[in-house]
C-alpha cells in the first residue's frame, strides 16, 4: 500500500469546481509541493483584478502557487520539471496541455472531469447535462493525452439530476463526488491494479463554452426545454428575455402541469400567489419562479405583476436584446 506522503504530485485547477478536490488531496496527506492556476483576471462590474478560487484556497493552505500566463512556455515547462513530480492532478484548470508536459511525471496526468465520459466532453459539461435533460451525470477519473477530455478511463460514478437541480447546485455535488472517487482512484492506479479503458470516441458528445447569447430565450420552444435552458444556465451565464424593451432575467423555472393556453408564445398567462408569473410557450405553460428585471433585485415571479413590471396578456421576448459579455468561471 502506497504512503500518500511519499507521492510528489502537482495540482493544477482554477474554479470553484477544483476546491474540493485539492482539499482532499491535502487532507489525505499527499505531497503537494506546487499548485498552478491561472492568472488573476479582472472580474465584476468594476474589474477588479481578483485571484482565482483555487489559488485562494491553496494560499489558506499555505502551498506555493504558480500562475504561468501559458501553461506552453519554456519556463513553465522548467518550472514543472525542477520539482520532478510523480503525478499530476489536474481539475476545470482551463488550459490545454502539451505532450512535453505530459510525459513530466512518471505517474502520468490524472483529470477530474465532470461527466460520464465519452459523453460531454468539453468545457461545460455540468451546464449542457442539464440543458439536454439528462436525468444523470456525474465524474471520470481519467488519464490526461492531447486530445480533449479523450484519455482513457481509470474510474467513473454516476449521480442523479433533480427536477429542481440547477448547474449552480450540481456543481458542489460532482466537485466533492470527483474528490472522493479520485482520493479513492489513486492508490491502486499507482500500484498497476487498475487497467484504463479505452473511451468508445464514436460515443462522444462535446460541451461547448457557452457564453450569454446562449442564455436568450425562445418561447416558441417546449416549456420542458425552457426550464431545462433556464436551470442549465443558472448562475452563470444566465437566462434572460425581454419585457417591454427591458431585459428580465429568469433564474429559476419549471413546466406548470396544466395545459396550453391560445395565447402566443411568451404570453404571461396568469401567476401562482406565492410562488411565480405562469408563460406559454410553444408547448405548455412554464412557471417562472425566480426573476430579475433591469437594475431591480431579484423577486419571486408572481411579484413581476404584484410590482406592475408587467401585466398579464404582455408578451415576453419581442424585443431581441444584445446578450452580456461571456461568462467567465
Amino acid at each position: 500500500m502506497i504512503q500518500s506522503d511519499t507521492i510528489r504530485l502537482i495540482f493544477m485547477g482554477t474554479s470553484e469546481f477544483a476546491i474540493p478536490v485539492l482539499n482532499a488531496l491535502q487532507a489525505v496527506g499527499y505531497n503537494i509541493p506546487m499548485v498552478i492556476s491561472q492568472p488573476d483576471r479582472p472580474r465584476g462590474r468594476r474589474q477588479t483584478l481578483s485571484p482565482t478560487p483555487v489559488k485562494m484556497i491553496a494560499e489558506k493552505l499555505g502551498l506555493s502557487v504558480y500562475q504561468p500566463e501559458s501553461i506552453r512556455l519554456p519556463e513553465a515547462i522548467d518550472t514543472i520539471k525542477s520539482i520532478a513530480p510523480d503525478l499530476i492532478i489536474t481539475a476545470s484548470y482551463g488550459q490545454i496541455l502539451r505532450q512535453l508536459l505530459l510525459s513530466i511525471p512518471r505517474f502520468g496526468t490524472l483529470n477530474v472531469h465532470a461527466s460520464l465520459l465519452p459523453e460531454l466532453r468539453g468545457a461545460s459539461p455540468i451546464q449542457s447535462a442539464i440543458i439536454e435533460g439528462k436525468s444523470t451525470t456525474g465524474c471520470t477519473i481519467m488519464l490526461t493525452e492531447r486530445g480533449v477530455d479523450s484519455g482513457p478511463i481509470l474510474s467513473q460514478k454516476s449521480i442523479e439530476i433533480l427536477e429542481t437541480d440547477t448547474a449552480g447546485t450540481m456543481l458542489p455535488k460532482l466537485a466533492q463526488l470527483g474528490a472522493d472517487l479520485l482520493i479513492k482512484t489513486i492508490p491502486p492506479y499507482i500500484e498497476g491494479c487498475i487497467e484504463p479503458l479505452v473511451q468508445d470516441h464514436a460515443r462522444a458528445t462535446y460541451a461547448r463554452q457557452l457564453s450569454s447569447h446562449d442564455g436568450w430565450i425562445d418561447w416558441n420552444r417546449t416549456a420542458i426545454a425552457i426550464s431545462q435552458q433556464v436551470r442549465g444556465m443558472n448562475p452563470c451565464p444566465g437566462c434572460y428575455t425581454s419585457c417591454g424593451e427591458q431585459r428580465l432575467k429568469i433564474h429559476f423555472a419549471l413546466p406548470y402541469p396544466e395545459g396550453d393556453t391560445s395565447n402566443p408564445p411568451g404570453t404571461i398567462v396568469g401567476c401562482v400567489n406565492g410562488k411565480g408569473c405562469l408563460i406559454q410557450t410553444g408547448e405548455g405553460i412554464l412557471l417562472c419562479e425566480d426573476l430579475q428585471p433591469a437594475c431591480r433585485k431579484r423577486m419571486r415571479g408572481d411579484s413581476l405583476l404584484q410590482g406592475r413590471f408587467a401585466d398579464s396578456g404582455d408578451i415576453l421576448g419581442i424585443h431581441q436584446l444584445i446578450g452580456d459579455s461571456q461568462c467567465q468561471e
